[in-house]
């Protein structure tokens, strides 16, 4: 990818890739492909999860240090850390999902950040391709995740870029933003001044509908 100092259209032409590359991952099949060399059944699921887990945690960074308040067990929390990034799935608009703390928190740290460091699941804990209109998570006898259902999640996360990338291109990203100057602060540099509709980096005030402009909804 060629450097690009606007931000948001760098990370509009990053998930882009990423979906592309998902749509390779989730078109494999490896008991019929040569360079498999073995009879497996199944896609490329390691990889299609790190992938969908990068686009989740692209998106929940997004929102850290911002004023957008996220329902978890019937508390409104921020995003002010990377181990919050996941509570966008439960934003309203986005992915809608309810999902409680223990489920995030199971969902980032057994199997987004295992799987990206380590290249595996800790033991009890799966993977499914499954069906479009199977539950995301399955959970055990203590209400954490037993198992990721993959293809549910990916059309959630598909769904979810549609409306992201349409506030990124309308809303007020800034170079302002406490993530814009995060990527400043390691590249040791200062890009250009972003455009935006306020320098304050809120994420509040956004009225939005990707089909229906007129008929909007409070990102």
């Amino acid at each position: 990818m060629a450097q690009i100092n606007n931000y948001k259209e760098s990370t509009i032409t990053s998930i882009k890739e990423t979906l592309i590359a998902l749509d390779f991952c989730f078109g494999y099949d490896k008991s019929n492909n040569e360079k498999w060399e073995t009879t497996d059944a199944g896609i490329l699921g390691m990889p299609a999860l790190i992938l969908l887990s990068s686009i989740i945690d692209t998106m929940g960074a997004y929102f850290r240090g911002t004023n957008m308040e996220f329902e978890v067990d019937g508390e409104k929390r921020i995003i002010e850390k990377a181990a919050h990034h996941f509570y966008i799935l439960n934003h309203t608009v986005l992915f809608k999902l309810g999902l409680s703390d223990m489920v995030i928190t199971d969902f980032y740290s057994k199997y987004r950040s295992v799987a990206t460091h380590n290249g595996t699941l800790p033991p009890f804990n799966y993977m499914d391709i499954g069906n479009v209109d199977d539950d995301i998570f399955v959970l055990n006898s203590t209400c954490s995740i037993e198992k990721l259902v993959l293809k549910p999640l990916y059309i959630a996360v598909k769904n979810a870029v549609v409306t992201f990338n349409y506030y990124l291109q309308s809303g007020n990203w800034s170079s302002d933003h406490k993530l814009a100057k995060e990527l400043e602060s390691k590249s040791g540099t200062n890009s250009a001044h972003q455009r935006s509709p306020t320098i304050t980096g809120s994420t509040e005030s956004i009225v939005i509908n990707p089909i229906n402009p007129d008929n909007g909804h409070n990102l």
